[in-house]
């Protein structure tokens, strides 16, 4: 403990000596970088969290820095279909 509710895999998995996780996180898991999502089409965006209630928000990102708001105070239920806007 901590292990954020998973079994830490590899060489010392599940010991002592396993890496922690945080208590609370949210974690994306699709996309998982590099896609080319195309436009007009509709993806499931997916991520994994634990410790962490109410609503989350979903922000496109171009390195550090916000492009577009993809969702506002989505439900936390691991999974937001979205549609890629037209390019503008």
């Amino acid at each position: 403990m901590p292990n954020g509710g998973f079994i830490n895999l590899g060489a010392y998995g599940n010991t002592a000596q396993a890496s922690k996780s945080p208590d609370g996180y949210v974690l994306v898991t699709v996309p998982d970088g590099g896609q080319t999502w195309p436009v007009e089409q509709s993806f499931t965006i997916s991520w994994r969290s634990h410790d962490f209630s109410g609503t989350v928000d979903i922000e496109l990102l171009d390195g550090a820095n916000p492009v577009l708001l993809i969702a506002d105070d989505t439900a936390n239920d691991g999974a937001f279909v979205w549609t890629v806007p037209a390019a503008q």
